[in-house]
C-alpha cells in the first residue's frame, strides 16, 4: 500500500516537472522564432539595417551568455542593467532606421 502511494506521488511529481519543462521549452522556441523572424525582416529592409541586425545578434548573444553561464542558468540576469543596456542599444538602432520608399 505504501509503495503504491509512493509511486503515485512520484509519478505526479514527474508529470508536474515534465509539464513545466514543456511550457518553458515552448516559450523558448517561440522567442527564438521571433528573433529569427525579426532578423529576416531586417534583412529584407536592406543594407541600411545591417547595424540593427548586428545589434540584435549582439543582444541575443550577450543575454544568452549572461543567463546561461558556465555557472548554470541565472534567470535574474534577464532583468540586469547590462541586459537592459544591450536591449536599449538595439532599440536605438531600430529607431535610427528610416524608410527610403513609401511602401
Amino acid at each position: 500500500m505504501i509503495a503504491t502511494l509512493a509511486a503515485l506521488v512520484l509519478s505526479l511529481v514527474i508529470a508536474s516537472t515534465n509539464n513545466n519543462f514543456q511550457a518553458l521549452s515552448t516559450e523558448l522556441e517561440g522567442a527564438s522564432a521571433d528573433v529569427v523572424l525579426e532578423d529576416r525582416t531586417l534583412a529584407l529592409y536592406g543594407p541600411e539595417a545591417k547595424a540593427a541586425r548586428d545589434a540584435l545578434r549582439e543582444a541575443v548573444r550577450e543575454t544568452h551568455d549572461r543567463v546561461w553561464s558556465s555557472k548554470g542558468a541565472r534567470a535574474e540576469a534577464l532583468n540586469s542593467t547590462a541586459t537592459q543596456n544591450v536591449s536599449r542599444d538595439y532599440l536605438k538602432q531600430l529607431q535610427a532606421l528610416s524608410p527610403r520608399t513609401d511602401v
